[in-house]
């Protein structure tokens, strides 16, 4: 006879094991970047982080401390997201942040310097970062619970915060139709 609850249990580790997640950057995958300064850096200067190469988008989202849900639809036809960015702020793994790209999927959109290409951002860290505030950006509601800030600037943009997760989601390479309405279908898909 089969036993019911050890067919449970086999089937609950899976989902568990992937549902855990470190309290750290995971770097066991990752290649830390060389820093390279460019102009007048006064002697002595150190970068805030340490920044790291990802090998594949997988392994970046498997080594960050915290879920980033990717959206599964654009308004353009898109390549895979790719790592960008990696850095590690505190310099022991726990204030992460990380960049995604992706470009349009059409070859002649990106190579042909007409400026038609397009392309998305997403901008993800465990932490509030302060900085400047800026003009002109405007408060707007995502869901009932999740307020945004849009920037309608030359690289429209939605920041919003879904627990404890900062996101800086935008276009790059140009506005798009729009834009605003885009944005805020995309970051309903990331939660």
């Amino acid at each position: 006879m089969i036993n019911v609850k050890k067919i449970i249990i086999l089937l609950l580790i899976p989902s568990f094991l992937v549902a855990c997640k470190n309290d750290t950057l995971d770097t066991s995958k990752l290649v830390v970047e060389e820093q390279k300064l460019t102009g007048d850096a006064p002697e002595g200067f150190e970068f805030p982080y340490i920044s790291y190469i990802a090998p594949s988008l997988e392994a970046a989202l498997e080594a960050i401390p915290f879920e980033v849900t990717l959206p599964n639809k654009l308004p353009f036809d898109a390549k895979p997201f790719k790592p960008m960015i990696l850095r590690d702020w505190s310099k022991d793994g726990k204030q992460i942040e990380i960049e995604l790209w992706t470009v349009s999927d059409s070859e002649e959109e990106i190579g042909n310097n007409t400026g038609t290409g397009k392309g998305f951002i997403i901008n993800a860290r465990n932490f509030e970062m302060n900085g400047p505030v800026q003009q002109g950006k405007e408060a707007v509601t995502i869901t009932k619970n999740i307020k945004g800030m849009y920037d309608n600037s030359s690289v429209p943009s939605l920041s919003f915060e879904v627990d404890g997760i900062y996101y800086l989601i935008s276009f790059s390479m140009g506005k798009m139709e729009n834009s605003k309405k885009e944005l805020l279908k995309i970051a309903k898909q990331m939660f």
